[in-house]
């Protein structure tokens, strides 16, 4: 004959099976009275899509909105920099019409007897003016700190579009995280589901204490609670990502990957000299140092009485009026000679502003080139122990996963078991509880470290100034999951 706890568990072993199918969750909650079901109170007009992270990253850097400012702010930068190299190169040319008053009709006859003239008058002209043949250099430093300028302006909108690109990768992977997460829970509150039904027919054949009854329920609303968390979590991820691929929002994203753990392979060494090569901000620091050092070199030069040799270009003008009709070529007043000509213009204070003889102009810029130093020696020592630091969490977050993937199959098989003997009786609730938990939290665990690791190389890779590892792609992270 058959003892009364085998008959428990041919009762509910299909239950307990039941509770692993996809609609585990849908039979329970339609037959338990605790779940309760509400209509929500606002209606979302969500999508559905999948994708992967290829695909993520093409639409992002194509589609996102941040990404389509920076175009058109490039364009502008490269529009504001011809007009800089024309200016510097090229002498101004400029076709300049003017002309008088001219009378086109009468609205009133007065007295007066002065009339506006009812002929055009005026002049067409080419001008060219004033063309600086030598400065000292001065013009030319102005010049190459322009163009350092403009060439970090290229830099950065790079930069940008190499961190919204590692900023995918990261949503990618924190909203495949949050699934996994979801996952897990939704596992939970399987285990939790099939062992509360359990102990409430127990409770009504009388073979089971309040106690039980009561901590079973708890850890089945515990774990439903957990579930809407880790569903809300996963729903607010997917809005992050649809702004960042210009999705409508209410998109929600269905992931055909999983995340690849894999060691970094790259040294500290090389981490540091890549750094100092393409890092923003040493690159940013670098730009503003150069252009500090040029200024102070212009400023001691405008101390100086040195004469600018400069060449009038001319004009040529047509004038036209009543009486005349001429077309002149003039450099000066009365003038056609074409001369060469230097200039001295130099101003020294003696008294207030700039102290004497502009000594405290000359001296703050400088303070300013020395600071720029400094800065630039701080930003460098900053990315240097940031790597450094980077690098220790991403050594002992491998230690980890190194250990969490022993402790997470360890703890699968003592769930089994302890499953199986909470069944037939052979060992207490609390071990049962315990068991679930700590599989829960191996599980966790290991999915939050694993995705801890890879922000830790992106971080890495930012700090190096780079889109990937020597030999290495983020992109080659995302796998099929039956690839693993």
């Amino acid at each position: 004959m058959l003892s009364r706890y085998t008959l428990l568990i041919g009762v509910f072993l299909p239950l307990y099976l039941a509770a692993q199918s996809p609609l585990g969750d849908q039979v329970y909650e339609k037959a338990d009275e605790t779940y309760v079901q509400r209509m929500d109170r606002y209606n979302f007009n969500d999508s559905f899509r999948a994708i992967d992270l290829k695909t993520v990253i093409e639409e992002g850097l194509r589609k996102n909105h941040g990404q389509q400012v920076r175009a058109y702010n490039e364009n502008i930068l490269e529009l504001g920099w011809r007009d800089q190299y024309a200016e510097f190169w090229f002498p101004s040319v400029n076709l300049v019409l003017s002309s008088g008053t001219q009378r086109l009709d009468h609205l009133k006859m007065g007295k007066d007897n002065t009339k506006t003239s009812p002929s055009p008058a005026g002049s067409l002209g080419l001008e060219i003016g004033d063309y600086t043949l030598f400065n000292w250099g001065k013009d030319y430093a102005a010049y190459l700190n322009q163009k350092r300028i403009y060439k970090r302006g290229k830099q950065e909108i790079n930069e940008k579009r190499r961190e919204l690109k590692h900023d995918l990768i990261l949503q990618y992977f924190d909203l495949l995280t949050r699934k996994d997460l979801a996952n897990t829970a939704k596992y939970r509150l399987r285990q939790a589901s099939f062992i509360y039904r359990l102990s409430r027919e127990k409770m009504t054949l009388k073979k089971l204490s309040k106690e039980i009854y009561y901590q079973s329920r708890h850890i089945y609303l515990e774990a439903q609670e957990e579930y809407q968390q880790a569903k809300i979590a996963v729903q607010l991820a997917d809005e992050k990502m649809a702004l960042l691929l210009a999705d409508a929002p209410g998109t929600r994203y269905h992931l055909r990957e999983i995340l690849k753990y894999q060691k970094v392979k790259t040294s500290i060494a090389e981490a540091e000299r890549l750094s100092l090569k393409n890092n923003p901000k040493i690159l940013t620091a670098q730009t503003v140092l150069e252009v500090a050092k040029k200024q102070y070199q212009i400023i001691k030069k405008e101390n100086l009485p040195l004469p600018k040799i400069t060449i009038n270009l001319g004009a040529y003008t047509h004038t036209f009026d009543d009486n005349k009709n001429q077309t002149r070529y003039f450099t000066h007043t009365d003038s056609s000679n074409l001369e060469i000509t230097a200039t001295v213009n130099a101003t020294w204070s003696i008294f207030g502003k700039g102290g004497l003889f502009n000594r405290r102009k000359t001296e703050t810029s400088f303070v300013t080139k020395n600071l720029r130093q400094k800065l630039l020696n701080q930003q460098k020592h900053t990315t240097h122990s940031g790597i450094t630091t980077t690098f220790r969490r991403i050594l002992h977050q491998e230690k980890m996963m190194t250990i969490l993937t022993a402790e997470t199959t360890n703890l699968r098989k003592t769930y089994d078991v302890i499953l199986e003997n909470y069944i037939n009786k052979k060992t207490a609730f609390i071990n049962y509880k315990l068991a679930l938990n700590d599989l829960i939290e191996a599980r966790n665990l290991n999915a939050l470290t694993k995705f801890d690791h890879l922000k830790g190389k992106i971080e890495l890779a930012k700090l190096m100034g780079i889109e990937d590892f020597p030999g290495e792609n983020f992109e080659n992270l995302a796998i099929q999951e039956t690839a693993q």
